[in-house]
């Protein structure tokens, strides 16, 4: 799952960054949220985010799947046989419970990250991409990427005692979801970005606004 997971990230998130990277197919240039921003996205500074990436990902990513599903059999219930599908009633069922979880869990994990005290030493890191491209998406703290891009995913399916299959389509979904809106895209056959795009470029013209009006 873990494999399946972080290829699915790498290799769709790549086909966004890489329109930054080349400035191609410069038909797609005009559905840009901010114009202008990473184009093209300069490889030094791509670099260093696949850096952070790999970093969360290998050191706390993994680790916390796996002791997830460990805690998972102890506290909840034991997974269902992979070998025996689910009904098409019990995966919908399963993926509602996961969607309003992860809104609630993800709402007030991102709301704790915007306060003072942890946006000035965990958030802010993700923050620095202004103009997010596809692979800023689990650029972040260790902290932050623990409580608010892991566990609001994971838990739901844990309590759910879910299906593998569950779990896949869960998991495709959640990173597609999170792939579109740091894209900095807004194209037509996927969902808008604009507002994660504005949710960045604003609060950095806010900081930015802060740090004068005090000086």
């Amino acid at each position: 799952m873990t494999v399946y997971t972080y290829s699915f990230f790498w290799l769709v998130g790549g086909l966004f960054v890489l329109m930054d990277l080349t400035n191609w197919p410069a038909a797609l240039r005009k559905y840009k949220n901010q114009p202008g921003a990473n184009e093209p996205l300069e490889w030094s500074r791509c670099k260093y985010l696949i850096k952070v990436v790999l970093r969360n990902q290998f050191l706390y990513g993994i680790p916390t799947t796996y002791f997830g599903f460990a805690l998972r059999k102890l506290v909840f219930f034991e997974p269902p046989n992979p070998r025996i599908l689910p009904t098409l009633p019990i995966v919908f069922r399963d993926l509602l419970f996961c969607i309003v979880f992860w809104e609630i869990t993800f709402y007030y994990s991102h709301r704790l990250l915007h306060s003072s005290y942890f946006y000035k030493r965990v958030h802010k890191k993700h923050h620095q991409w202004s103009a997010p491209v596809a692979w800023a998406a689990m650029y972040a703290h260790p902290f932050e990427f623990i409580i608010s891009d892991l566990l609001p995913v994971y838990v739901g399916p844990a309590i759910m005692s879910s299906h593998v299959l569950t779990f896949v389509v869960w998991f495709t979904f959640v990173m597609m979801d999170t792939l579109v809106d740091h894209s900095g895209y807004h194209l037509p056959v996927l969902g808008s970005s604009e507002m994660h795009d504005y949710h960045h470029l604003n609060l950095l013209h806010r900081m930015f606004y802060n740090i004068a009006h005090y000086q």
